[in-house]
């Protein structure tokens, strides 16, 4: 029952992500991150039996990702879809619940507590430049724009927001 190898467990959960992550009919930037995620755990532990695969391990992937000079939140992003997966696999009845219990004790990389780089903060765009481009954008566009200057709403809310306002004016 759950003598399956990690590729094996790589294999039909990435058959299930490209199917189960999509958007308008395209497979979503999650399947793209899980393929990561997938890649380095097969590199090292593919021909691993899933039921000795455990804490120990994950954190070994976690080093190898350090030591590639991979930034914290990525590889904090690629230790969490590694356990998603295990999770998905006791679903299935591939991996013994235990297993996933184990890899669920494993916490992210803490800042200032690895030697995993920070990435830079994204900044944002000087006004002078906003300014500058209003008037190149269609109407709708510049008025989410100006709308996200004045209120400090991310792109997303501000696409919710909009959305909702055309949807009463239609």
């Amino acid at each position: 029952m759950h003598d399956h190898s990690v590729r094996e467990l790589c294999n039909a959960y990435r058959k299930f992500a490209v199917t189960y992550y999509r958007k308008n009919g395209k497979p979503t930037r999650t399947v793209e991150r899980i393929q990561m995620a997938i890649k380095y755990l097969r590199s090292i532990y593919g021909s691993t039996r899933v039921t000795d695969f455990g804490p120990l391990a994950l954190r070994a992937i976690q080093n190898h990702l350090v030591k590639e000079k991979k930034g914290r939140k990525y590889i904090n992003y690629l230790t969490a879809e590694i356990k998603r997966m295990f999770k998905w696999g006791v679903s299935r009845e591939l991996v013994p619940a235990e297993v996933f219990q184990g890899l669920s004790t494993v916490g992210g990389l803490k800042k200032g507590r690895t030697e995993a780089h920070e990435s830079q903060p994204i900044k944002p765009v000087p006004n002078e430049v906003v300014n500058a481009t209003l008037p190149f954008l269609p109407p709708v566009i510049a008025d989410m724009v100006l709308f996200s200057l004045l209120t400090a709403c991310l792109p997303g809310e501000v696409c919710l927001r909009f959305s909702q306002v055309m949807c009463r004016s239609a």
